[in-house]
């Protein structure tokens, strides 16, 4: 018995002693992935191409931040966030009922794959940089393409957040599209 305390002793000293290393293509970014402050919104406008539809407006506003042990909870009018260092997760609900978190956007040196979950479904997600560009008067250097599933692609600027978010149909044929016309950075405490 005294021999499994000093593996466990062990086994406690080396996880507490051992810090994980960062890989270069996730190293914690200049900016803040997405903007933190309380009241931050983002407006957006939708088009929808399958119907003859006039464009609508939609606001997303970050209402409340929470900090907690495994990082910062951002709640918005429309989606529940989890940012930790440089990565965005999505709350996900399970078929038996228990929640858990899922990378939603992450930043990638080139390119990368990894799965997130709309709902209780898993969809792969192929991420890639995009070349920097000119967005509502401000260049973004960092902006990356993320191809979730099939049936949508996003276009994610650091520090802003989505810019263009697409929907495709059956023969991928663009359906709805989610363009950032406005921005406005809260004031509230980040």
């Amino acid at each position: 018995m005294p021999k499994l305390y000093s593996l466990i002793l062990l086994v406690f000293l080396f996880g507490a002693c051992h810090t994980p290393k960062e890989l270069p293509e996730q190293a914690s970014p200049k900016a803040s992935f997405v903007p933190k402050q309380k009241g931050t919104v983002w407006t957006y406008r939708y088009t929808f191409h399958n119907q003859e539809k006039e464009p609508i407006e939609q606001k997303l506003e970050l209402l409340q931040t929470e900090q907690k042990a495994d990082g910062l909870y951002l709640d918005l009018n429309q989606a529940k966030w989890l940012l930790r260092n440089d990565t965005l997760f999505v709350r996900c609900q399970g078929r038996g009922g228990g929640e858990f978190q899922a990378p939603l956007y992450l930043p990638t040196a080139d390119s990368s794959t990894y799965n997130t979950c709309k709902g209780d479904v898993f969809m792969q997600v192929s991420a890639k940089r995009l070349p920097p560009k000119e967005i509502l008067g401000k260049r973004y250097e960092d902006r990356f393409s993320y191809q979730i599933g099939p049936y949508e692609r996003v276009e994610y600027a650091l520090g802003l957040g989505v810019t263009l978010h697409q929907y495709f149909g059956i023969g991928q044929k663009l359906e709805t599209q989610m363009e950032l016309i406005d921005f406005q950075l809260g004031v509230g405490e980040d």
